[in-house]
């Protein structure tokens, strides 16, 4: 019999816990079973798209095997959030396959915000110290923090990145378009380092309060001036990507690459244009209106594009460049949360 949903504490009774899905929730619901001391290896994250997924999701994926059960005396949960047909579908599978004392719930209720705590003791590639990483907020993408630095996941992810692609960063030339609080590592450690925004009532090519002033659709750098260009949550808020990914691809030297997070909502679907430029300079929202924060501008940036995968097909059609996407997902180095995807696009 399926039930509606259960409460979070709940799940800590039970053998086994199968999570159907890897999507965000999944990822969730994973953060929270682990804060709070269960046995990783009585969880399942069962997806029938396995091979489609297993290189982009960090957490544990696994094809539908029974023999994953075979140690589950008590009691087995299955959890397919949202989704009833599912959680049918795996309750008879399970009951065909002889496991008789199964629960199946349709959804979990995770507990609120308020009473989130998840701490980690690891090593942080930005400020290279060991520490402890600590959030108490569900949304681990943005409230993930070291403690020593303030760094948040995908920050972390991106450091990583960079130094498997280019350990030897800190002698070459890198831009970085809107910088973020991990801004003073690059300039500290890198001399060829240069930080750009965009004051659009201010003349390109100057500096303004330290920074370079650039529109990435229209910039003043010469051609294969970088050897990195270095963007974090920026792409969802341009107009025309295909412009800035462009010309990118011409100040980069051959060899160079961008090195870029930007949140890839759509996933497997198609991306979508959320908002549009109108003639005096303000968004048109084609969708619900949408913003996020923005040190250089109190309103904040609107959110101009919902990403997919397909943005590696985008980015090579509109640059030619070829782009990778990497997946992380180390506590050691408190890299956990959603939308947690590093894009590297090489210039070949």
């Amino acid at each position: 019999m399926i039930q509606k949903n259960i409460d979070y504490s709940d799940l800590l009774t039970y053998d086994k816990i199968i999570i159907y899905g890897a999507g965000n929730a999944g990822t969730k619901l994973l953060s929270l079973l682990h804060a709070h001391g269960y046995d990783k290896s009585k969880i399942i994250v069962w997806d029938k798209k396995y091979d489609e997924i297993k290189s982009k999701f960090g957490f544990p994926i696994s094809k539908p095997d029974f023999a994953h059960f075979n140690d589950a005396e008590n009691a087995i949960v299955i959890i397919a959030i949202y989704n009833e047909s599912l959680v049918n579908e795996l309750e008879q599978e399970f009951a065909n396959a002889g496991y008789k004392n199964i629960t199946a719930f349709e959804r979990i209720n995770l507990i609120t915000e308020d009473s989130f705590y998840i701490n980690q003791n690891g090593f942080c590639p930005i400020c290279n110290k060991n520490t402890t990483f600590i959030s108490e907020n569900t949304w681990l993408r943005d409230h993930f923090h070291c403690k020593n630095c303030g760094s948040i996941p995908r920050q972390r992810a991106l450091m990583l990145v960079l130094e498997k692609y280019y350990p030897n960063w800190r002698n070459l030339n890198i831009h970085e378009s809107s910088p973020c609080s991990i801004t003073n590592k690059f300039s500290s450690e890198c001399k060829g380092y240069i930080a750009s925004q965009f004051f659009h009532k201010e003349k390109v090519g100057t500096f303004i309060n330290d920074y370079r002033n650039e529109n990435l659709e229209k910039q003043t750098f010469n051609d294969e001036t970088f050897d990195i260009v270095i963007t974090q949550d920026v792409f969802e808020h341009i107009y025309n990507p295909e412009k800035a990914f462009s010309e990118i691809a011409r100040t980069l030297k051959h060899g160079g690459s961008h090195i870029f997070t930007v949140p890839l909502i759509n996933k497997f679907n198609k991306t979508e244009v959320w908002a549009k430029q109108g003639e005096d300079g303000e968004p048109i929202f084609l969708k619900q209106e949408e913003w996020h924060g923005n040190p250089i501008d109190s309103r904040g940036s609107p959110v101009t594009m919902h990403w997919g995968y397909d943005i590696i097909d985008f980015i090579k059609e509109c640059s030619g460049l070829n782009t990778n996407i990497e997946y992380l997902f180390d506590l050691h180095y408190g890299i956990w949360a959603e939308y947690i995807e590093v894009l590297v696009s090489k210039k070949n």
